[in-house]
């Protein structure tokens, strides 16, 4: 599973839950008193864990690119897709404290790494590669709707966490079709550009 949690984060180009940050949250003092009361933990705990970060560093990403962008089309999207980022994590970060186990955000350089080339007057068309939007993808490399789909693989999965996952999943689907359509909508503009400058 901790595998799936990582191919997860790399499609958003995120590295927020590393191996070091998931020892923290399981053996910080709030969530050992909370374990004593809840004998059989729910083994996707971590899955739950890792996207309420992945989704606040998504939500800090958006936000800083939306504030440096010239474009203000984009700067729309980009906003819409930073709320709905923002609302993934409050959202499973509630289920978690409804479970007992109360989120530990970890703190990465990669996340600050991301978030300042977001905020960069680099050209949006460099951050869309950077997110792997309008770059091409080996054949070996699956697709992000397999991938988001076995979030739902495990069986033990309760009823409200497969509900509050199958609206995530749609969503971020829903989000990769709007940042793709803008990235598309920029290219024509760029061309367009340039032609006229001709």
């Amino acid at each position: 599973m901790v595998e799936l949690f990582q191919q997860f984060i790399e499609l958003k180009a995120l590295a927020y839950f590393t191996a070091l940050a998931r020892s923290h949250l399981l053996t910080c003092p709030r969530f050992a008193v909370r374990i004593e009361h809840m004998a059989d933990r729910p083994s996707y705990i971590g899955m739950l864990a890792a996207i309420a970060n992945a989704e606040r560093g998504g939500y800090e990403l958006f936000k800083a690119w939306a504030s440096s962008t010239r474009d203000a089309r984009l700067r729309t999207v980009l906003n819409t897709v930073a709320v709905r980022e923002a609302e993934h994590s409050w959202a499973f970060e509630k289920r978690l404290g409804e479970l007992g186990y109360p989120l530990e955000p970890p703190k990465t350089a990669a996340t600050s790494k991301s978030v300042k080339l977001a905020a960069s007057r680099s050209a949006d068309t460099n951050k869309f590669h950077a997110l792997g939007i309008g770059v091409k993808r080996s054949t070996n490399s699956g697709n992000q709707e397999d991938r988001l789909l076995d979030l739902l693989s495990d069986p033990s999965i309760d009823a409200t966490t497969g509900e509050l996952l199958g609206r995530f999943i749609c969503e971020e689907r829903d989000s990769g079709r709007l940042l793709t359509d803008a990235y598309k909508s920029l290219q024509r503009r760029i061309r367009y550009k340039k032609r006229q400058t001709k």
